[in-house]
């Protein structure tokens, strides 16, 4: 019953969420280029670089940076460098196995400044949980939705 299902929900937030508290999650997309992904990121969406980190002596050639627009902060890790700390993630395809949901003010402006732009891989449509939406895919394959509640 779905009192049940709540009475087991509370017990596994009691003992698993009041141990700690989590403060943000930040993606660390792998890439092959952290150049071209910055251009991508910041001329087609209006990311900016928080901070960056050079790979080797060359201050234009980074293994690694951080992009911010508003609240949601992405990381972009080279390919090389990103294999060396995780071993775990040696030879494997960069690619999207998941999705990244973010809540965006003002979706239809931003849908048509991306439009003609990038790979729309789903349209903008409204879903049956209450937003409109639309989903691209970025250099690396790697799958970003934006969605604004119809409500607002």
């Amino acid at each position: 019953t779905q009192k049940t299902i709540d009475a087991k929900i509370s017990i596994l937030n009691y003992y698993c969420i009041s141990m700690y508290d989590l403060k943000s999650l930040s993606p660390n997309l792998m890439v092959e280029n952290v150049e071209k992904a910055i251009e991508f990121y910041q001329n087609i969406l209006g990311f900016k670089v928080t901070s960056s980190v050079p790979l080797g002596r060359d201050p234009k050639i980074l293994q690694w940076c951080s992009m911010r627009l508003g609240d949601v902060e992405i990381m972009l890790h080279l390919r090389e460098n990103l294999e060396e700390e995780l071993p775990a993630l040696k030879d494997i395809k960069i690619s999207a196995s998941l999705t990244f949901f973010i809540d965006v003010e003002n979706l239809n402006e931003l849908y048509e400044k991306v439009k003609d732009k990038v790979e729309i891989v789903q349209d903008l449509h409204n879903t049956f949980y209450g937003t409109t939406e639309f989903a691209i895919k970025d250099l690396g394959g790697y799958i970003l939705t934006f969605a604004e509640s119809i409500s607002k």
